[in-house]
């Protein structure tokens, strides 16, 4: 398998409450991938579980949350991965990749001509019916699907993952990272070139080589537990946190929603600090679960400046207005139930691409969705500027002369 960059689609067909939904995670304008996407909409409408499809589809050896085998053996999970300049499709049964039963296939994008495809986004298909209907579409048939070289999180009320491994309570973050730093200031102190110096210039030297990261997580904590007169010190003789008059607190004794922002917000520093990889991939689930919402835009202002890399993409499903807000229109998917209780999803059209026309006073706001061809026309136009192949050039121009007829 080529090495994936960005998820660029997800459709979830005839898996749980979603009959067909079809979640474009390109901008509408200019076809790029988005980099940042907000999920919202009503309790029970689903966004945990597509946050659990997509954190999955990027790290395959974990699926966060538990699926009823029996139920969804045929259910279909396709994926359109971003490889650079190229895409492919992954066509999955809605079982964890390695279980007992789990299926998958790989496709080219082409497929996306293919007689029936218009047919399979009105109405869906199970995977079975899917993967031999469009099997002149399938390539790498001997292909396995492995995790790509990217640093991951997720984050949820229930369960928090980093790099794939459940994150380390406070204890352990902190007493982790003060034996890898001495085990690298041990290494440190050997180099031939500190040999002849002082130890106290080779902790100068090491200190402006490698900052220690636990002051800049008690840096980060400061505003935050400072207004309850509450310190952070890995150095405290009986715990981490102490109160004004020096009394330890225990960790535990700490509300869920603020425990949770001291280690998520703890987790991401380490994480960028430490990450080999070029670029990050987080997912996160509620992010105002047990805070306020300026703690929760403070997490999420966080965990967004941790990510590294071009190609790094963040998911965020949450009920706060406020969180939404923080996200630009062709970022924002809005779930909804429809007339059989099943899941729509209403996307906002770019105040770029159209001039939406505001309610008069009274008048009830309509919403306005995107038209189904919007991303193909945004695609076409960047494929004609980067062809260089005069028949291919003709017929994108075909195509995409029909498709402003329609």
């Amino acid at each position: 398998m080529p090495e994936v960059q960005q998820i660029r689609r997800l459709i979830l067909s005839q898996f749980q409450q979603f009959k067909l939904c079809d979640f474009d995670f390109t901008d509408p304008s200019s076809g790029e991938t988005l980099k940042r996407v907000c999920l919202t909409g009503p309790n029970g409408c689903g966004k945990s579980t597509i946050l659990a499809q997509i954190y999955h589809s990027i790290d395959p050896g974990i699926l966060p949350l538990a699926v009823d085998e029996d139920r969804e053996a045929n259910a279909l999970i396709l994926v359109q991965y971003g490889l650079g300049a190229q895409t492919v499709y992954l066509a999955r049964n809605g079982l964890a990749l390695g279980a007992t039963g789990s299926k998958f296939s790989w496709f080219s994008d082409d497929i996306e001509n293919a007689p029936g495809w218009d047919a399979f986004l009105d109405k869906g298909m199970g995977f079975h019916e899917f993967d031999d209907h469009f099997s002149d579409y399938a390539v790498n048939d001997d292909d396995s699907l492995s995790a790509p070289d990217v640093a991951t999180a997720w984050l949820s009320p229930a369960m928090d993952l980093i790099d794939s491994e459940p994150a380390d309570d406070l204890r352990e973050l902190v007493d982790s990272l003060t034996e890898k730093r001495a085990q690298l200031f041990s290494r440190f102190l050997k180099l031939p070139d500190n040999r002849d110096e002082t130890v106290a210039s080779v902790e100068q030297l090491f200190e402006e080589a490698y900052p220690d990261p636990l002051a800049e997580i008690a840096l980060a904590w400061k505003p935050v537990l400072a207004p309850a007169n509450i310190r952070f010190s890995s150095a405290h003789p009986v715990g981490l946190l102490s109160g004004r008059t020096g009394e330890s607190i225990p960790f535990s004794s700490l509300s869920a929603g603020l425990q949770r922002y001291l280690l998520g917000t703890g987790h991401l520093r380490i994480l960028a600090k430490t990450n080999e990889f070029a670029r990050s991939f987080f997912v996160i689930d509620e992010p105002e679960n047990g805070l306020g919402h300026p703690l929760a835009t403070a997490l999420l202002s966080d965990c967004l400046a941790q990510i590294q890399g071009e190609d790094a993409q963040v998911f965020v499903a949450t009920l706060s207005n406020e969180i939404v807000d923080t996200f630009s229109g062709p970022e924002i998917f809005r779930l909804e139930f429809d007339e059989s209780n099943g899941i729509r999803i209403d996307r906002p059209i770019p105040e770029a691409s159209a001039a939406i026309k505001e309610p008069a006073k009274g008048e009830k706001k309509v919403p306005v969705t995107l038209k189904p061809n919007a991303v193909r026309l945004a695609r076409l136009k960047r494929e004609i500027k980067e062809t260089e192949d005069q028949d291919e050039l003709a017929d994108l121009i075909d195509e995409l002369m029909s498709l402003r007829e329609r």
